[in-house]
């Protein structure tokens, strides 16, 4: 008795979830479509207000255009007779041939523009003023409310009008005296800046209707389509529903009889569990050593490997320091993420590996480079990328960026591969810029260390030329955590250090 009892609050209970479920559905389709009408709405009066946008500034390019000119004299036809309102000398000529022609002042032609416009698309011009010469320019109320909220400092006023039968879109934008305007309308008082009137607008609405009605029926078609495969899966759903109460009931026993095996089972899994978390504990922490021993081997070999190639340049011992550090700390302001600056700091440090490859003879000289010297010193770029090729090692991957990159120029002018912009890497363009600033700013035997203020001149001079202009911008708001970073691994270069490829008076 009791089994069906709960057998047949189970079936109440699918009932009830069915009906939830129906109602909630038709809810969520219900509310998708009318949302989907409302933007549909709103995208077609945007278009609509686009529309006259468009022809408002086209209005006042045209009139802007005839205004600078002086106006423009059209012969006299039946269309073009002369303005009894433009009352200026010289308004009425004749050409070569004795043909009488007539000055179109601004408002004229834009009147004229108006009318063309409103037979070939029906699009409503008015050229309006509160104070209108000509009174066919007087405006209507909406207008008239329109040109008070331009007095009060308002750009722009919109809105969907019944005009006549049909419905449109009204736009209105205030015009402002200036001084080509003064030659007909000095008379009434006008200074520059003024409101002198307005231009409104007037595009219909029916065909953007039209297209929106039928957006609509496809939507309806749409939401009626998944409204109705929903109610199906609901049905669906609440039959297999009926179908696992029944198994549930036979299932029921058969965990009841498992409960009391599993019980003891959990317990021994317990024990094992607290074992086994003990044995990950310490297999995890001895992981975590040797992890750390194998990072700080690895980093270990990168940086003597780049110590190596300084020893042969014979640069101060803390260039790569710096510069590394200098590559981190911009690198976080040109917001590279936690694990990137660390593969910047420690993969900056052999932008220069490729020395490795080039005779002494040369790369110890002290003085100049002779032409095919330099060509020489240059090759120190591809060796090093072709040292770092091809690495399953990802930091090696970076050096290798780096390697190739450092010495390309902002302007498509730098080395080996003439990159220009943004083609250049990140990373290779960060560690352009702080391998420039640390050569500045240290002692050689060749030249004594500049200023920083000398150093960041020298830097300016290059934006947009040697450098990322935006790097060069960050560069200097990092500036106080790099001069830290200068003092703290400042040294004094011993004599007889040669002049370096990477040098200011080289490059």
């Amino acid at each position: 008795m009791d089994q069906e009892t709960n057998r047949n609050r189970d079936y109440v209970r699918i009932r009830f979830y069915v009906i939830a479920a129906v109602l909630g559905w038709s809810g969520i389709l219900g509310g998708s479509f009318l949302w989907n009408v409302y933007q549909g709405k709103q995208e077609i009066l945007s278009m609509a207000r686009i529309q006259a946008q468009v022809a408002h500034q086209r209005d006042v390019i045209y009139r802007r255009w005839n205004a600078e000119s002086g106006g423009i004299y059209a012969p006299v036809s039946q269309k073009i007779t002369p303005n009894p309102y433009l009352k200026i000398p010289n308004r009425d000529i004749t050409d070569q041939t004795g043909r009488p022609l007539t000055l179109v002042n601004p408002a004229y032609m834009t009147r004229q523009a108006h009318e063309l416009a409103e037979s070939a698309y029906g699009i409503h011009g008015h050229i309006t003023s509160l104070n209108p010469i000509r009174k066919e320019n007087a405006p209507d109320p909406w207008e008239t409310n329109a040109l008070r909220a331009f007095e009060k400092g308002q750009k722009e006023v919109s809105a969907v009008e019944t005009m006549g039968n049909a419905q449109y879109m009204r736009l209105m934008r205030p015009l402002m005296v200036e001084d080509s305007c003064l030659k007909c309308h000095a008379s009434q008082g006008y200074k520059i800046g003024d409101v002198r009137g307005g231009i409104s607008v007037a595009v219909p609405m029916e065909p953007l209707w039209t297209l929106e009605k039928a957006r609509k029926i496809r939507l309806a078609g749409g939401h009626t389509v998944i409204w109705l495969a929903g109610m199906i899966g609901i049905l669906a759903g609440a039959i297999r529903l009926r179908a696992q109460i029944r198994h549930k009931k036979k299932a029921e026993d058969q965990v009841r009889e498992s409960e009391a095996q599993l019980r003891v089972v959990n317990q021994q899994l317990e024990e094992a569990k607290d074992l086994l978390e003990e044995h990950n504990r310490l297999l995890e922490e001895r992981v975590r050593e040797r992890t750390k021993e194998l990072h700080d081997s690895r980093l270990e070999i990168v940086r003597r490997l780049a110590r190596a190639a300084e020893f042969r340049d014979t640069d101060t011992g803390l260039h790569i320091t710096r510069m590394s550090l200098y590559c981190e700390a911009l690198g976080r302001a040109a917001g590279l993420n936690e694990m990137e600056c660390d593969l910047l700091l420690n993969s900056s440090a052999l932008h220069d590996i490729g020395k490795i490859g080039i005779p002494d003879r040369i790369l110890l000289k002290h003085g100049r480079f002779e032409p095919d010297e330099a060509k020489v010193i240059k090759r120190h770029v591809e060796m090093g990328g072709e040292i770092l090729a091809q690495s399953a090692s990802e930091l090696v991957q970076w050096a290798e960026v780096i390697t190739r990159a450092h010495h390309e120029k902002w302007d498509g002018t730098g080395y080996p591969a003439g990159l220009k912009g943004e083609e250049i890497p990140l990373i290779g363009r960060i560690a352009t810029l702080c391998d420039v600033f640390d050569a500045l700013t240290s002692q050689r035997p060749y030249k004594k260390a500049w200023s920083v203020e000398e150093a960041i001149a020298e830097i300016e001079r290059g934006r947009g030329i040697h450098f990322d202009p935006q790097l060069v911008d960050l560069f200097k708001q990092a500036l106080p955590k790099i001069l830290k970073i200068r003092d703290t691994y400042n040294e004094t270069v011993e004599e007889g250090e040669h002049q370096g490829e990477n040098s200011p008076v080289q490059e």
